[in-house]
């Protein structure tokens, strides 16, 4: 497995524009997820457009300017992480559509 120091950095050097990771700090201690999601909010502010895919809300809101939720495949909302709230991202996440609009 090649370190996020690496391709973060090799992103960033190479002009990337875009970056998508699935799920990157799954398995890691809670420090390195730490680490992780600053090397991406580093890449945002150099003007990167960072796309994470992540079933921890609390990580993503680390990095997110906006926030949206996926159910079976379907973008279910979008929200701007200041609206963002931990019993919005759960009805989202157990598919409780009452609370999701």
């Amino acid at each position: 497995m090649v370190p996020l120091r690496f391709w973060a950095f090799a992103s960033s050097s190479a002009g990337a524009r875009l970056l998508i990771s699935d799920e990157p700090p799954l398995g890691l201690a809670q420090i390195v997820t730490v680490e992780i999601m600053e090397a991406f909010r580093r890449l945002r502010r150099e003007g990167t457009t960072v796309v994470l895919v992540e079933e921890k809300a609390r990580d993503v809101l680390i990095v997110a300017d906006q926030v949206g939720a996926l159910q079976t495949g379907h973008l279910r909302w979008v929200s701007d992480r200041s609206d963002v709230h931990e019993q919005r991202v759960a009805a989202a996440y157990l598919g409780m559509s009452a609370v999701v609009h």
